[in-house]
């Protein structure tokens, strides 16, 4: 009887997709050794615990490792000319993340390290919410690789392939994220010199990064071994030729700063009209259009375009560098006027109702709490609970969709930082007011750019009932109401989750995008008998649930129901990328923190029904 080879056993027990006893149990069983690899591969594949990408690699099907240093490989997630990007795992860190592996045939290749070399550098230096965080860079075994956030999103080229173009709202976001992350990069010396729709990815919470350093030159601070070492010589050319300034097309190797405001503007006509500003003609021809011909008007593809809008996309993408936008800065100050106005049609906001209010009070004095308590009860906040410490706070916010959280600045057993960045990032709560309260003088301004960041406000104690009253309704108006979506009222919508409170909060959140038609199941047992007997256009599923929980109707959907193509959106508190994994490998449509918050949402609905 064979047995699993030392090799394979060594790397399923690396991955931690099965355990040690598990392992000796298939090798009790009396099969071949291929039999018993490719059998149990098959079973951990068909239960969510391996994909299939890690199956290949395992079974030798496809070349290449399963581990690159401390990074387990999960799936591939895109190819560049320069290496593959694959979602991986941190095995201790448990962290989830994409890594960029050098392609074998350049490993040799000293030109292709040092622009791979050269794309580390810039990343190393660049830390800004606009810009994929780099964590880690090195070389093992199979070369070098750097490792970088791993973005739950689509870049918007996939999006502009399903939803055809965006609005001028949506655009003009867009265009300012981004702008924001480049006068950034430019002010660290880096250039891009890539931007494009590919290039920009935009998360579940509509966050907007810029990816793709392989091409960003670095202005200043660099320090080289050799003066002929730098990798773009006059003369060469690259970039990607639709959104390429004529400059950069003559010589990639003498361009500043102005060459990704061109860029910008190219993406910004492609977004606004769903395709690039030259499409006549093969890649020369459009190269010489770039440099000679006038820019294609964006009223002739959108009658109602604002003419400010036009302005600036004109004077972003003019071919003259001196009649150009000299900075990022320039660019965000003319949009400036243009994001308020459209914020104001697109968003108007209601009347704040204190009544229908959640409040959380973080105050580890117990007198301090129930003053502010009774505070909030005065200006009409009925609920309100109250916590002796920032992780009390945080595991409430677990089971309770709250409104405000009122914190002391100073709390004995977390930092503000890290309590800011779990409840933003990591829960995405989005939606809940952070307010902090301190008698202490205002933060520095390194704390007070996290606040600003993050929507955090400050209010300064000692304060009176109307001080508190004001600040919150303050807050409140500030929240935009974002229009409802249309088409979404006639589509049927099955809400599961043993929790009634939450069953409740999804169908707020929903009703609030413009859905109106509901069923609801308290697990899966239930949603099983209604998906048997009624159709709907989509499911909103807990992950933890008695009888049988959200994996298992999920299986049940994907396998056994006659609505196998329904969109299941899962919402779950659970962070253990393993186990998320499962949930990816059943088909889910999309994971949902806890929080279920409506910007969140709003984003996933929309991609979800582009």
């Amino acid at each position: 009887m064979d047995t699993l080879n030392t090799r394979t056993r060594q790397q399923l027990l690396d991955s931690g997709i099965v355990s040690a006893d598990e392992l000796d149990e298939l090798n009790a069983a009396p099969h071949e050794e291929a039999s018993v690899i490719r059998d149990l591969t098959e079973s951990l594949v068909q239960d969510g615990r391996m994909t299939a990408f890690q199956q290949r690699r395992l079974l030798s099907v496809e070349e290449g490792p399963l581990f690159v240093g401390q990074y387990l490989l999960i799936d591939r997630i895109g190819e560049g000319g320069m290496g593959t990007v694959f979602r991986g795992l941190h095995r201790r860190m448990q962290r989830m993340v994409a890594l960029k592996l050098l392609h074998p045939k350049q490993q040799g290749a000293t030109d292709s390290i040092d622009r791979f070399l050269q794309e580390v550098r810039a990343a190393g230096r660049l830390n800004h919410p606009n810009i994929i965080a780099a964590y880690d860079a090195g070389e093992c075994d199979c070369g070098h690789f750097l490792v970088m956030e791993y973005v739950d999103g689509a870049d918007f080229k996939e999006i502009l392939s399903q939803s055809a173009r965006l609005n001028v709202t949506q655009a003009i976001d867009v265009i300012r994220q981004v702008a924001k992350g480049l006068q950034y990069a430019h002010d660290q010396g880096v250039i891009h010199r890539d931007i494009k729709p590919a290039n920009l990815m935009r998360d579940l919470s509509g966050t907007v990064k810029i990816a793709d350093l392989g091409l960003a030159r670095l202005t200043s601070g660099v320090e080289w071994d050799d003066p002929d070492s730098q990798l773009t010589q006059a003369g060469m050319v690259s970039g990607t030729v639709d959104y390429m300034s004529p400059e950069q097309a003559r010589d990639t190797s003498t361009v500043d700063i102005r060459t990704d405001i061109y860029s910008l503007g190219a993406t910004l006509y492609h977004l606004l009209t769903g395709q690039p500003m030259f499409t006549s003609g093969a890649l020369m021809d459009r190269l010489i259009s770039h440099r000679t011909d006038a820019r294609p008007a964006l009223k002739d593809m959108i009658p109602d375009c604002p003419a400010e809008l036009e302005a600036i996309y004109q004077k972003m993408a003019a071919v003259d560098l001196d009649q150009r936008f000299q900075s990022m800065h320039e660019v965000l100050e003319a949009l400036k006027p243009m994001a308020g106005q459209q914020s104001t049609s697109a968003a108007g906001s209601t009347e704040w109702n204190p009544s229908e209010s959640v409040a959380i009070v973080v105050e580890n004095s117990r007198l301090q709490a129930r003053v502010v308590e009774k505070m909030l009860n005065e200006v009409g906040v009925e609920d309100v609970r109250s916590c002796l410490n920032g992780r009390e706070a945080l595991a409430l916010l677990q089971t309770l969709p709250a409104d405000f959280l009122l914190s002391s600045y100073n709390l004995p057993d977390i930092s503000q930082r890290e309590f800011v960045n779990h409840i933003r990032n990591n829960m995405k709560w989005l939606s809940t007011a952070i307010v902090f309260m301190t008698s202490d003088e205002l933060p520095d301004a390194t704390a007070m750019r996290l606040l600003n960041r993050n929507s955090v406000h400050i209010v300064s104690k000692p304060f009176s009932r109307h001080q508190l009253q004001e600040k919150l309704h303050a807050i409140a108006q500030a929240t935009p109401t974002q229009p409802q979506l249309a088409g979404f009222d006639d589509l049927h919508v099955l809400v599961v989750d043993d929790s009634l409170v939450w069953r409740r909060r999804v169908q707020e959140v929903l009703t609030e995008l413009g859905f109106a038609k509901f069923q609801t199941a308290k697990d899966g047992s239930e949603a099983v008998d209604l998906l048997a007997s009624q159709t709907f256009q989509l499911v909103v599923t807990d992950y933890n649930m008695p009888n049988m929980n959200g994996n298992e109707l999920l299986a049940h959907i994907r396998r056994d129901s006659d609505q196998r193509d329904v969109p299941v959106i899962m919402v779950t508190t659970e962070h253990d990328p393993q186990k998320l994994m499962e949930v990816y490998q059943l088909g889910v449509s999309a994971v949902c923190n806890k929080s279920f918050d409506p910007a969140l949402v709003r984003n996933i609905v929309i991609q979800l029904f582009a």
